[in-house]
């Protein structure tokens, strides 16, 4: 290594050193502020500002351009304006057994599932027996009323009779 004395001019040395490492060397030996103003800003923080103005763009075009469902959940009464109607089944029943497996290939109009309806076959022959009964208390009701209009006619003949023999003696 060559040595240069004071005033000597040393080519070689100091051009064994790139110009970056030179400026490198020279800012370390500056006070704080002068190192700062000096040094260039670092790549890393340009790229933190790349990548934040990437995704503000990318969050605004998907503001513009992207689709968000809305949903909204409350807790509240639902108040019916007209006549409410319950629904329930048309019948029920039990399973008895079901005809079909999964994966088979039905026709229309083939049955699907058989139920137990013996409570229902019960709740028919009751049915019958009241509207026969309900029947017959319909022809009961007839008849009295038959029978009442019909006394109706004879108490009125019977009081009509009656005034015309009292004036009449």
């Amino acid at each position: 290594m060559l040595r240069c004395l004071p005033g000597m001019v040393c080519t070689r040395v100091y051009m064994r050193y790139s110009r970056d490492d030179r400026m490198k060397r020279y800012r370390e030996f500056l006070p704080a502020v002068l190192e700062v103003q000096d040094s260039p800003p670092s790549p890393a923080g340009r790229g933190i500002i790349w990548c934040v103005m990437l995704t503000m763009s990318a969050a605004l075009l998907w503001a513009a351009w992207g689709k968000v469902d809305i949903v909204a959940v409350t807790q509240g009464k639902i108040v019916v304006s007209e006549l409410s109607r319950p629904v329930n089944a048309a019948v029920t029943a039990e399973v008895a057994a079901v005809m079909v497996r999964e994966g088979m290939h039905v026709a229309q109009g083939q049955p699907l599932i058989k139920f137990n309806d013996g409570h229902l076959q019960a709740q028919i022959k009751e049915n019958r027996l009241r509207q026969r009964i309900n029947r017959y208390h319909i022809a009961r009701l007839t008849l009295l009323n038959r029978y009442y209009h019909q006394g109706e006619r004879y108490r009125s003949a019977s009081s009509r009779l009656s005034t015309r023999g009292c004036c009449a003696g």
